[in-house]
C-alpha cells in the first residue's frame, strides 16, 4: 500500500514539475518569506537548535509541497525516522510554535507532523548520546563494588552496567584476566587508580565516538 502512495505522488509530483534535488533555489517568493519566518519562530523557540542547511531545505520542501500538492498529500513524503521522547518533552514549545504561525492541528495534521518529526529529530541528533553497555566483572565484595558501581554510573556517558552475561555488550570491564573474550576488555585494578580511571574515560569517549558516527 505505501508503494503504490509513492507511486501516486511520483506521478503527482512530476506532473506539478516539483524539483527533487534542491528546493533553496526556487522563486516562489511568498514560500521563501513563510519558510524564513518559520525558521525564525523556530530558533525564538528553541533558542539553543542549530539549523543544518538540511534541515532549512527539508522545511522549504514541507512548505512547498503543502502550498502546491496541499496538507493532506504530505505524508507522502515523511521519511522513517527513530523513536523518541522529543515530541513529549518539548509539547510545549511545539505548540507555542504552530500558534505561533497559526497551524491548526485540524486542518493542517500531516504538515504539522511533519514539521514536528523534522524539529525531533534536529533535537535528537544534536542531543543524541549513545548508550555504551558494560559488564562489570569484579571480585571486590559487595560494598565495594557498589561503591565502583556508583562511580561508573557518574560518569559523563549514557551506560548501561549489567553483572550478568549477555550478548550484545559493548565493553567488559573486569579486574582480572578472562580467557577467550572477543568483546572488547578493560583491565584495572581491584580498586581502580586514577590512571586507570583516565584510561577507562579514553576509551568510553572512543566508543562513544564510534557510535555516533554509525548513528
Amino acid at each position: 500500500m505505501r508503494a503504490i502512495f509513492y507511486f501516486l505522488f511520483f506521478i503527482i509530483q512530476n506532473i506539478l514539475k516539483i524539483p527533487t534535488d534542491s528546493l533553496l533555489h526556487i522563486q516562489d517568493e511568498p514560500i521563501v518569506k513563510k519558510t524564513t519566518q518559520f525558521l525564525e519562530n523556530i530558533k525564538v523557540i528553541f533558542p539553543k537548535i542549530h539549523l543544518s542547511s538540511i534541515f532549512k531545505e527539508e522545511l522549504l520542501y514541507l512548505m512547498y509541497s503543502a502550498n502546491h500538492l496541499g496538507d493532506s498529500y504530505i505524508h507522502f513524503l515523511e521519511k522513517p525516522t527513530h523513536s523518541s521522547t522529543f515530541t513529549y518533552r518539548y509539547e510545549a514549545e511545539l505548540t507555542q510554535l504552530f500558534t505561533k504561525n497559526k497551524c491548526s492541528r485540524n486542518n493542517s495534521y500531516y504538515f504539522q507532523d511533519s514539521v514536528t518529526k523534522l524539529i525531533e529529530t534536529q533535537l535528537a541528533t544534536e542531543n543524541y548520546q549513545p548508550q555504551i553497555k558494560i559488564l562489570v566483572v569484579t571480585k571486590l565484595d559487595n560494598l565495594q563494588k557498589r561503591s565502583l558501581l556508583q562511580k561508573l554510573n557518574n560518569l559523563p556517558f549514557q551506560l548501561l552496567l549489567t553483572e550478568q552475561t549477555e550478548e550484545n555488550v559493548d565493553l567488559i570491564l573486569s579486574d582480572f584476566y578472562l580467557n577467550n573474550q572477543s568483546t572488547p576488555t578493560f583491565y584495572w585494578n581491584s580498586l581502580p587508580l586514577e590512571n586507570d580511571w583516565t584510561n577507562l574515560i579514553e576509551t568510553l569517549q572512543n566508543f562513544e565516538k564510534q557510535k555516533i558516527e554509525t548513528y
